[in-house]
């Protein structure tokens, strides 16, 4: 395995292909989790893919190639979602701007509105990168603190922040979908 990451960093191109077999599903379900859309997931894992590639020679062999494989999938996700992002602020002042009705897409999302990784999706990026590696890839929180280049009190802080605001989100998701439920039903008597 140490002579793959050795001839990847040579530039050798099977070995890439070798380890773009290793890591594509690893590096999909990161994005998927992180997005909740499968589109933008395939996007941000070819664009992942094309850096990684490009940037073969700044692997450094001392430390773990998923170590820094999973820094340039997440940098690569925020980048994607933060174009993402202004181009809907974007799109909303056009419309508002020249009175264009909208046309409503349906979103790509597979998630059940209770779904954890719904509410996971509407995290703030620093709390969704430290929750996505602890709980969806199984990362220690050192290994995690080297990715996100933070200090491990960071991410246990991050950790526990991210676990605080996903309570309450589900909480409040299930506090309106109690109180819509009680309408309706109220509404049916009388």
């Amino acid at each position: 395995m140490e002579n793959l990451y050795q001839n990847f960093r040579e530039g050798d191109q099977v070995a890439f292909h070798k380890i773009y077999d290793l890591y594509k599903k690893k590096v999909y379900d990161i994005a998927l989790i992180y997005t909740n859309n499968h589109s933008l997931a395939e996007d941000i894992t070819q664009e992942a893919f094309i850096r990684i590639f490009s940037k073969h020679h700044l692997y450094k062999e001392e430390f773990a190639f998923d170590t820094w494989m999973y820094r340039i999938v997440i940098n690569v996700a925020n980048n994607i979602l933060r174009k993402q992002k202004w181009l809907r602020l974007f799109k909303n002042e056009v419309e508002e701007q020249y009175h264009v009705d909208s046309i409503k897409v349906e979103e790509e999302y597979d998630a059940h509105p209770l779904d954890t990784l719904y509410f996971v999706e509407k995290l703030p990026n620093k709390l969704k990168s430290v929750l996505v590696l602890k709980y969806y890839q199984d990362l220690t929180q050192e290994e995690i603190a080297i990715i996100l280049k933070i200090p491990v009190g960071t991410v246990k802080s991050r950790i526990h922040l991210g676990l605080k605001k996903l309570r309450v989100l589900i909480d409040s998701e299930n506090s309106r979908k109690e109180s819509d439920g009680y309408e309706i039903y109220r509404k049916k008597i009388t």
